[in-house]
């Protein structure tokens, strides 16, 4: 009887740890970054020192192999090209919108006021001693250099801005790496183990 008792000892022992995974896969259930736990159950091993008896031939119970995460590398890789594909696209969205506003503004864009310049010009050479056309081709001038030196201002701020937020971006990124290097160092000191440190691989992989 002592057998039967052992092996339904062992086996409310291991099924007491697979429902702390599964209340702490509950508990975490609206966790950012954490991923589910899976209890993995097997055979109770016979050591050297277990005697080869009948009831070691029976066998010795349950016990919990490992703790693992329900974990995708190839989803998880994919999900990461994905998003970066994504914030590059929305990047330079933004920055071709910022463009478009400094090319058109008003109803009125570069393109135009080179085109009227160029109108003014072949009126003044239509008629060359006509004032209003000389005066015309003037204000057109003036309009055009306005426009330029503008436009001009406009694309340095917006060269100023990529700068800037590029310098944010590395910035970052270097805290982010820093991070990972010391969950790294982390998951070093712990070595390999059944046991994986679950928290500190949700920490390296979020």
């Amino acid at each position: 009887m002592s057998g039967l008792f052992d092996i339904g000892r062992t086996g409310i022992e291991t099924y007491k740890h697979a429902l702390s995974v599964t209340g702490q896969n509950i508990a975490n259930a609206g966790t950012e970054g954490y991923h589910r736990r899976e209890v993995l159950v097997s055979e109770r091993k016979i050591t050297q020192s277990d005697s080869l008896s009948i009831q070691d031939q029976l066998g010795l119970g349950a016990e919990v192999d490992k703790v693992s995460r329900a974990f995708d590398t190839l989803s998880f890789f994919k999900l990461i090209k994905t998003n970066s594909a994504l914030e590059s696209a929305k990047t330079v969205s933004d920055h071709l919108v910022n463009l478009e506003k400094s090319v058109v503004s008003n109803n009125k864009n570069l393109f135009s006021d080179v085109n009227n310049f160029f109108e003014a010009l072949n009126r003044v050479q239509g008629a060359p001693n006509e004032i209003p056309e000389r005066q015309a081709a003037l204000i057109a001038a003036e309009q055009l250099a306005t426009r330029m030196s503008t436009f001009a201002a406009e694309l340095s701020d917006l060269k100023s801005n990529l700068l800037e937020e590029a310098k944010i971006t590395v910035g970052t990124t270097n805290q982010v790496i820093d991070g990972l290097v010391e969950v790294q160092r982390s998951l070093q000191t712990v070595g390999a183990t059944n046991f994986s440190p679950s928290s500190l691989l949700d920490q390296r992989d979020q």
